[in-house]
């Protein structure tokens, strides 16, 4: 499940439920109308308009668990346990490409804020 918190009062807002697995990873897109949670082998959708929260999608994979997760405004971004970085168009959720060059688990994924560069870093150490 995920907790929502006031980030002022620090008050709990609202549990969100019915997720079938842990979830290990949120983003929130730009414009903060999104959040995103990954879980095992999906990335479910949150709306964040007027704090409903509701679930409004979900990309069901293949490539591993989720670990992290990025959002430009463009790309939904996932770092897997299987050691890759797959990147998905956020309009259309079409896979784009995969990113190798990890050779353990992605752990956090990070964008600049001009959008053009993407840091990752890894249980293998590096970054």
């Amino acid at each position: 499940e995920i907790k929502v918190w006031d980030a002022v009062t620090l008050d709990h807002l609202r549990t969100l439920e019915g997720l079938n697995h842990w979830v290990r990873a949120l983003a929130v897109d730009e414009q903060k109308e999104r959040i995103y949670s990954g879980s095992h082998n999906i990335i479910h959708t949150w709306s964040a308009r007027g704090g409903d929260f509701n679930l409004c999608g979900k990309l069901d994979l293949s490539q591993g668990s989720i670990y992290s997760l990025a959002v430009t405004r463009q790309y939904l971004i996932a770092g897997t346990y299987n050691q890759n970085i797959h990147i998905y168009d956020i309009d259309t959720q079409q896979h784009v490409k995969a990113l190798l060059g990890h050779i353990s688990t992605v752990t956090d994924l990070a964008v600049s804020l001009s959008g053009r560069i993407l840091f990752s870093s890894s249980l293998d150490t590096t970054v």
